[in-house]
C-alpha cells in the first residue's frame, strides 16, 4: 500500500474513535453543586488568559519547529543526493523557520499593541486588582 492510503485509513480511523468516544463527553447531565466561582472578573483576568493562549501558542511553535527542524535533518542524511528528498528536506526547515518567527510574533505583538493603546502596564502585569499577594502595576506619568 503507498502513504496516501495509509494516511487515508488512519485518517478514517481518527475519526471513527472521535465520533464513537463524543457522545461519552456530553453525557454529563448537571453541574456539580460545588461549582466554584468564574476566574474571570475584571479586565485583568481577560487579559491574564489572554497572556496565558499566547504563551501557550508560543511553547506550541517552538515544539513544531523543533519537530521540523529534525524531520528536515533526517530526510537530508537519508536523502543520498535525490533532488526530490532534498528539496522536500529544504521546504521542511523552512517550515521550521515559520513556526519560529509566528512564535515570535505572537509572544511580541500583543505587548506592542497594548503599548500604542496605553495599556503596557496591564499586559505586563496581568494581575487583578483585589489581589493582595501581588502588587498593583506601575503608575505611568504622561507629559
Amino acid at each position: 500500500m503507498n502513504k496516501l492510503k495509509i494516511l487515508k485509513i488512519i485518517l478514517i480511523l481518527i475519526i471513527k474513535i472521535i465520533l464513537i468516544f463524543s457522545p461519552l463527553v456530553f453525557a454529563q447531565q448537571s453541574l456539580p453543586p460545588d461549582m466554584p466561582e468564574a476566574k474571570i472578573k475584571s479586565l485583568y483576568d481577560v487579559v491574564r488568559l489572554i497572556k496565558r493562549a499566547i504563551n501557550w501558542l508560543f511553547y506550541f511553535l517552538i515544539i513544531l519547529s523543533v519537530f521540523f527542524f529534525m524531520l528536515a535533518a533526517f530526510e537530508y542524511l537519508i536523502s543520498g543526493g535525490e533532488k526530490e528528498t532534498i528539496d522536500r528536506a529544504k521546504s521542511r526547515l523552512k517550515y521550521g523557520i515559520y513556526a519560529i518567527v509566528l512564535a515570535l510574533l505572537a509572544k511580541g505583538i500583543p505587548d506592542v499593541v497594548a503599548s500604542f493603546f496605553g495599556i503596557y502596564d496591564l499586559m505586563i502585569y496581568p494581575t487583578t486588582p483585589t489581589n493582595p499577594n501581588i502588587p498593583p502595576p506601575p503608575q505611568t506619568i504622561s507629559i
